[in-house]
């Protein structure tokens, strides 16, 4: 698959975003290994959902714009895969985003 390097590695970090989703009423820890689920990813979740969305806008567009079949193919592939991580990442961070300024 022809994803190129920069989408690849946006791939490898929203679904690196997808899976690191802390517990809903999670409480913030500051020390090394687990300020990255409580505090890193949760600042980081948005922005990695936010670019993926613009590169499926983006995809989208190109794919219209292609006169190659075969081109048309592979943005349809992207297509896909980026939805299926936006999804994957809704799916894992709606509960504890859903609790934020709840009461425990």
């Amino acid at each position: 698959m022809d994803f190129g390097f920069l989408r690849l590695g946006l791939l490898t970090m929203a679904i690196a975003v997808a899976l690191s989703a802390p517990e809903p009423h999670a409480r913030t820890v500051l020390e090394w290994p687990l300020i990255v689920p409580t505090l890193i990813a949760p600042a980081v979740t948005p922005i990695v959902l936010v670019v993926l969305l613009l590169d499926l806008m983006m995809v989208k567009i190109m794919a219209s714009g292609s006169p190659d079949e075969s081109e048309k193919r592979r943005f349809r592939r992207i297509m896909a895969v980026n939805f299926i991580v936006v999804l994957l990442i809704i799916w894992q961070w709606l509960p504890f985003f859903l609790t934020l300024g709840r009461p425990s």
